[in-house]
């Protein structure tokens, strides 16, 4: 394999307009159609998650801060 370069070509683009028209034909499209019903109860099931794991988290945040100033000695510094 050899790897030759020619730097005083000219520059040519490597496709052009032209090219890019005769070579449509080979390009196929795909498009991924899911039914509006899966999508809807995708997000409303992603919803509600999201609002148990909300939910979930701040009474474990209310719990530990509560434990915390249960627990916790006050430290006064005087400077």
């Amino acid at each position: 394999m050899s790897f030759e370069f020619d730097l005083t070509a000219p520059f040519l683009p490597e496709f052009s307009t032209k090219d890019q028209s005769e070579h449509r034909h080979k390009i196929r499209p795909v498009q991924v159609v899911q039914a509006l019903l899966e999508i809807l109860d995708f997000l409303q099931l992603s919803t509600v998650r999201r609002l148990q794991m909300a939910s979930c988290v701040h009474v474990e945040l209310n719990v530990l801060a509560r434990r915390v100033e249960e627990n916790s000695k006050v430290i006064i510094k005087l400077f």
